[in-house]
């Protein structure tokens, strides 16, 4: 999956050591079939987000909604 590392290269994105391409909406939603908004953000901060993301995931896999804040 090299296109959302060349998506952002193409809107001239660069990435420092250490940092990580954040997707938004995430891949894993319906939504980001729409398109994604890409940023270079520290790897410890995509870590901490996605944590965030997977402790909310209900176990019985249903629906959940993503809030921008």
């Amino acid at each position: 999956m090299m296109q959302p590392l060349l998506q952002f290269l193409d809107e001239g994105g660069t990435l420092e050591p250490g940092q990580l391409i954040h997707a938004y909406p995430p891949f894993c939603t319906v939504e980001s079939g729409k398109g994604v908004s890409l940023r270079a953000v520290s790897a410890l901060e995509l870590i901490r987000s996605h944590a965030h993301v997977a402790a909310q995931l209900p176990p019985d896999g249903s629906r959940i909604a993503f809030v921008a804040t």
